[in-house]
């Protein structure tokens, strides 16, 4: 496989492990980006926006 694990020990690990560590192989391989963080001016904005909407 391409995060350099044998098939025969794929097989035997946990599933959640294995989705783990191809996570990291295509975080490493594909890069990331950071997740924009709202201010809290942006959230209570929005938050009032939702409010309104009806």
């Amino acid at each position: 496989m391409r995060i350099g694990i044998p098939y025969t020990l794929v097989w035997q690990m946990p599933f959640g492990e294995l989705c783990d560590l191809i996570a990291i192989e295509q975080i490493k391989a594909e890069g990331a980006k950071r997740k924009h963080v709202k201010t809290e001016e942006e959230e209570r904005e929005e938050f009032f926006a939702l409010l309104a909407w009806k």
